[in-house]
């Protein structure tokens, strides 16, 4: 039957560290821990230089982005206005076009038609 040793107690155990192979150990274990920590200090550092980066792309393409919005704003505020005002024009022109002009008379004028009628048949 086997016979389990009691394990050391934790205030005794400087006392058996001392030996050459666990003191080397023990420096082992304290060198990858020191790694393990500059490795996140360096993961850190990388990843909140990355996130101030991002942070200025972000922001240079916000300006871009309101700078193009304004001037298509300003664009479409001018094509409006040169629509209404084309608009306007074609609206008055068609007004003019549409009064019919009185002779002398009070009868209607002949119509284009009418003229061209005329003249075809021989003036009968």
């Amino acid at each position: 039957m086997r016979r389990f040793r009691p394990r050391p107690l934790r205030q005794f155990d400087p006392l058996l560290a001392e030996r050459e192979a666990n003191a080397v150990k023990n420096e082992i274990r304290t060198l990858k821990h020191a790694v393990r920590e500059d490795k996140k200090r360096v993961m850190r550092h990388v990843t909140a230089e990355a996130t101030v980066q991002r942070r200025a792309q972000e922001k240079t393409a916000s300006l871009i982005e309101t700078q193009r919005h304004k001037q298509y704003n300003q664009l479409m505020g001018q094509l409006q206005a040169q629509q209404h005002t084309m608009k306007t024009v074609d609206t008055a022109m068609s007004k003019a076009k549409h009064k019919p002009l009185k002779g002398l008379s009070g009868a209607p004028k002949p119509s284009s038609t009418q003229d061209n009628n005329f003249s075809e048949n021989g003036g009968q």
